[in-house]
């Protein structure tokens, strides 16, 4: 995306559909990452395997930082989220709107848009 973009649902049936959704991504997401670090415990750190696993753990990781269901900021996963086109992240509302003043009183609002 090239421009700022806020997501909101209001609607309470859409809302509970929406944090539920996010909640299986973000299990599934945990339960891989467990998978990975037992797998790791019984390589040796420089072996290729454990590289790998390692890779994609952090894959994992970024891929969930990034995405609309978890805050970059406060980790928030119920929230209507805005997009930083800047940073290439997903903020809920609140984290946005506070970084942005905060950008606004340093002299760089062209970080949050």
């Amino acid at each position: 995306m090239k421009k700022k973009r806020t997501i909101r649902i209001t609607h309470p049936q859409l809302v509970r559909i929406r944090n539920a959704l996010r909640e299986i991504i973000i299990y599934a997401q945990l339960r891989r990452s467990q998978e990975i670090h037992k797998e790791e415990e019984d390589l040796d750190i420089d072996s290729l395997e454990y590289r790998r696993l390692s890779n994609e753990w952090n894959i994992l990781q970024r891929a969930l930082k990034n995405s609309i269901c978890i805050c970059s900021v406060c980790r928030a996963h119920e929230k209507n989220m805005t997009y930083n086109p800047h940073l290439n992240v997903w903020f809920c509302e609140e984290c946005y709107n506070a970084n942005q003043d905060f950008y606004i009183r340093e002299g760089k609002p062209e970080i949050y848009p």
